[in-house]
């Protein structure tokens, strides 16, 4: 990887890093999220600045150039991205309908309560 791509990439995971800290800073985005994203920058940031890691990791998937492995290890960040947000949304997918059985149980019974106080009054 030359020093021009090195600079480049660098700039663009300082920008995303900017960005991330405005997200937590504007409570738009998790401390816990953010710490993970800001993980994953600099781990890239050490394929950047070791480029032969990254021709390491070229070599053993039988690609060429440090920046396809780069590009390999960045998909798979991508990969697990997505499988921790999915995950993310289960849970939280799981909790919301816990959280509405809740709320049409507790509508249920302020409905019996209200029966009940009519009935008393008749």
């Amino acid at each position: 990887m030359d020093t021009r791509t090195q600079i480049v990439i660098t700039v663009a995971l300082v920008l995303v890093l900017v960005w991330l800290l405005r997200l937590v800073r504007f409570r738009q985005l998790r401390g816990k999220y953010a710490v993970y994203w800001i993980g994953t920058i600099f781990i890239l940031e050490i394929f950047v600045f070791w480029p032969e890691l990254g021709q390491w990791v070229s070599d053993e998937s039988g690609s060429v150039g440090s920046l396809i492995g780069f590009l390999l290890v960045l998909s798979g960040f991508a990969v697990l991205s997505l499988i921790h947000v999915a995950w993310e949304l289960s849970r939280l997918e799981e909790r919301g309908r816990i959280l509405a059985e809740m709320n049409a149980q507790d509508k249920d019974s302020r409905s019996l309560r209200e029966i009940e106080l009519d009935d008393k009054n008749y």
